[in-house]
């Protein structure tokens, strides 16, 4: 499965590949395996237990590596959706006096084209009016008069 370095056993795969190559290698007939000595007895016990605690070791390793690496991740998601939502902010609030301007220059502009309220026809002082409100040279100024008349 995975090589690490705390493991310096070779694992049961490799020593079959290993077989295999040098037999593919020397085309003749496989060589008698020996027998596996029996798992009876303490020392096989304690052989077995003690590769455990190996393999339990390097499995806390990693998955600890995984828990930080996952902490981190929803860390940093959250510091940059604070980094997003405070530029929202800080932006309106440092926009504010600069939006309030836009809305009072178009409210006295579609006050003076709607003369206060729906359906009216502007009076001719609102036209002039207007016509300082957007510093419209004197050729443009009566092109416009044109136009709303």
């Amino acid at each position: 499965m995975f090589k690490h370095k705390y493991n310096d056993e070779p694992q049961a795969g490799d020593e079959k590949r290993n077989e295999e190559k040098k037999e593919g290698a020397e085309n003749a007939a496989p060589a008698p395996r020996p027998a596996e000595p029996a798992h009876d007895g303490p020392e096989a016990l304690r052989e077995l237990v003690e590769k455990n605690l190996k393999w339990s070791q390097i499995i806390y390793e990693q998955n600890r590596r995984i828990n930080r690496k996952l902490f981190w991740s929803a860390f940093l998601g959250w510091f940059k959706f604070l980094i997003i939502v405070g530029s929202l902010i800080l932006g309106a609030w440092y926009l504010q006096p600069y939006l309030k301007g836009l809305l009072n220059q178009y409210g006295q502009l579609m006050g003076i084209i709607g003369g206060g309220q729906s359906g009216q026809e502007a009076p001719a002082s609102s036209v002039e009016e207007m016509m300082k409100i957007l510093n419209l040279n004197p050729e443009q100024q009566e092109r416009a008069k044109g136009l709303l008349k």
